[in-house]
């Protein structure tokens, strides 16, 4: 019989140990920095929705604030840690993003200088004019579908990094009650 692993994972030891329901906490800073999260699962309960910094940080004091040094010490390093996992996400993605950019672009611009236009026939002006405006469309089309993925590539990249300075907030903040100790 095979040993189970240990299943437990960073957001159930946040939960558990530390009251820091990550998608959660995440949701409300997102909310307050006026920004939309990619991976949004549920809307935020009305008393988490800050208007300023000011307020959210308060919000974080006053969840921590009794807590005893140790634990908060504790809870600082596993912020860390969080923010660092993020940081290593974050330059994967940068190295890659222009990789699969040039990839995406080299093939694109491979098919089209590779197009056969010796079976077209263009007879007077009027086809010539109409396989123009094709071609126009064509490479409008795929304009807008390069767009749209870089979109879809960007969005999830700016989440990662919107994370990241979240925990890098929450942390500063958890390290300044620390200080007042």
């Amino acid at each position: 019989m095979k040993k189970q692993m240990d299943k437990r994972t960073l957001y159930m030891i946040g939960k558990e140990m530390y009251d820091f329901d990550m998608s959660e906490e995440i949701e409300i800073y997102f909310y307050v920095c006026c920004q939309k999260n990619m991976n949004k699962k549920e809307k935020i309960k009305e008393e988490y929705k800050f208007n300023s910094y000011l307020s959210w940080r308060n919000y974080i004091i006053q969840k921590y604030k009794d807590w005893d040094i140790d634990r908060l010490i504790n809870f600082s390093r596993f912020l860390n840690q969080l923010k660092r996992n993020k940081k290593a996400h974050l330059s994967i993605c940068n190295m890659m993003l222009p990789v699969l950019f040039t990839i995406f672009l080299s093939s694109c611009f491979s098919f089209i200088l590779n197009l056969d236009f010796k079976d077209v026939i263009v007879r007077n002006y009027i086809e010539f004019i109409i396989l123009g405006i094709i071609i126009f469309v064509l490479i409008i089309f795929a304009l807008f579908i390069l767009a749209y993925m870089v979109k879809e590539i960007i969005e999830p990249v700016y989440s990662f990094d919107m994370e990241g300075n979240f925990y890098a907030d929450y942390k500063e903040i958890v390290d300044d009650i620390i200080k007042e100790m």
